[in-house]
């Protein structure tokens, strides 16, 4: 009787992982805008020979208010002006030294040895 019990219980106990209590799960649909956005920031692309690296950050921006925004976080970016401090530091004395570091040297030598 006690092995019965004990068959029933185990038996129970692993037919109990093979339950699954979650809910089917459907993924949403993505909010994807169907057409690109409009409006004066997004002014459509004249077609040219010029490359994206080519033009300047302040003509690749449209937009006033985020021109301003950038101009304002280069102003006060301590970052930035310390790693320009520190490019111009290091690269003054190569600069210096480049110009006196021209020189020129000559030299003769003999030596004789006796048989």
């Amino acid at each position: 009787m006690k092995r019965l019990s004990t068959t029933i219980g185990l038996t129970a106990l692993l037919l109990s992982g093979c339950v699954n209590l979650d809910p089917a799960y459907h993924r949403p649909a993505a909010a994807i805008p169907q057409t690109w956005p409009t409006g004066p920031a997004y002014a459509p692309a004249a077609a040219s020979d010029t490359t994206v690296a080519a033009v300047g950050w302040r003509d690749f921006f449209a937009d006033p208010k985020l021109k301003a925004v950038i101009d304002l976080a280069l102003a006060n970016n301590r970052d930035l002006r310390l790693a320009v401090a520190n490019v111009i530091a290091a690269t003054a004395p190569i600069l210096a030294s480049a110009h006196t570091s021209w020189t020129c040297s000559a030299g003769c030598r003999a030596c004789r040895a006796r048989p």
